[in-house]
């Protein structure tokens, strides 16, 4: 049997969409040139933008616009400063790599969100996550 996350409360019945994870290995390198990582992260924020276009958009055609909404959501965190500039802000203070800078600042949203008591806010978490 397999464990997940739930996407809403209650139940549905449908086809299972089950993806493996690789483990992602983050080091603690410090970077020399601030810049060209800023430059790195930029480029991986627009990559996952047209990816997730496109995933929204084919989600919106064969399933219909509540279950695209997701998609709109991680969209809308990509375009928010506060989001993406303390990625930005954690590269060049701490001159660390932009994977680094992605995790600390999403770690950051997630303990904000888990904290919160509004129970809609708390999901906000995992999708994040």
């Amino acid at each position: 049997m397999k464990k997940g996350i739930a996407a809403s409360k209650g139940y549905a019945i449908g086809k299972v969409f089950l993806q493996e994870h690789e483990e992602i290995v983050i080091t603690d390198t410090k970077v020399s040139d601030v810049e060209a990582e800023k430059a790195v992260l930029q480029k991986a924020l627009e990559q996952a933008k047209v990816q997730l276009t496109a995933i929204r958009d084919k989600a919106l055609a064969e399933i219909g616009e509540h279950e695209a909404q997701v998609f709109e959501a991680h969209l809308t965190l990509l375009d928010d400063p506060e989001f993406t500039g303390g990625m930005l802000l954690e590269i060049e203070s701490n001159s660390i790599n932009a994977m680094r800078a992605v995790e600390g600042v999403t770690n950051t949203f997630v303990m904000i969100f888990d904290s919160m008591e509004d129970e809609y806010m708390k999901e906000r978490a995992a999708d994040i996550k």
